[in-house]
């Protein structure tokens, strides 16, 4: 059977798991020849027979469980460092957001426009894609003040970074804690209404993208 396994692997794979393949595929040859044997003993005498076929059965279960947990742990990494090469390749976006918080801790959110493409009608930080070109340290107060209307300071390590694939492109959004330093707050037509939240109701919110969620919930507990 394991032999018949490796058979049908694709080609490419076949190549790349054969040599980490080997020793479960010892264990299940072995406890195969342990099975035949205790066919073979079992039609013999029981009294003469007995102990050696229960430690037959045992070693041939043992084998077959460790060959079984083997295949499975094995092929779930080669499918998780496959996916990271995949992703490796992929165009890199970034995204930074502003956690803008107050001096009574309350974080501002912004309710997403209805026609908006990513997160329709869902409460998520202010912020945008970084411009080919564009330092780094400009994106956050040049998207809060194009989407709010406000000058921001924010801290250089962010609280919360994600990643994924979306539509051929590899997407790496950055959460960072911010503080309102001037402007007035009038959003674009991006929004529908931005609002104060405390932590704690922030994340009592149904429609809060699930990447703002996990941001709020480690600045929870950054603050403790």
């Amino acid at each position: 059977m394991v032999y018949q396994f490796l058979v049908q692997l694709p080609h490419s794979s076949l190549r790349a798991q054969r040599g980490n393949l080997l020793l479960p595929t010892i264990f299940h040859f072995l406890s195969n020849l342990l099975r035949k044997n205790f066919l073979a003993t079992s039609s013999a005498p029981l009294a003469k027979n007995f102990l050696f076929s229960r430690i037959t059965l045992k070693v041939y279960a043992l084998a077959q469980l460790i060959a079984r947990l083997y295949f499975q742990t094995h092929l779930l990494e080669s499918r998780v460092v496959s996916t990271e090469r995949r992703e490796s390749t992929l165009p890199r976006v970034e995204v930074y957001r502003a956690l803008i918080v107050n001096q009574s801790g309350q974080v501002l959110l912004g309710l997403r426009a209805a026609n908006d493409g990513w997160a329709a009608n869902q409460w998520e930080a202010f912020g945008g894609k970084r411009e080919p070109g564009q330092a780094v340290g400009d994106v956050l107060p040049t998207e809060v003040m194009e989407e709010a209307g406000l000058s921001v300071s924010f801290g250089n390590e962010p609280i919360y970074t994600a990643s994924g694939a979306l539509k051929g492109k590899l997407y790496i959004v950055q959460y960072h804690l911010a503080w309102i330093t001037g402007g007035k707050l009038k959003l674009n037509e991006e929004h529908q209404k931005p609002s104060w939240f405390s932590l704690e109701d922030a994340l009592s919110l149904e429609n809060l993208t699930d990447q703002a969620r996990s941001a709020i919930t480690a600045l929870q507990q950054v603050r403790g």
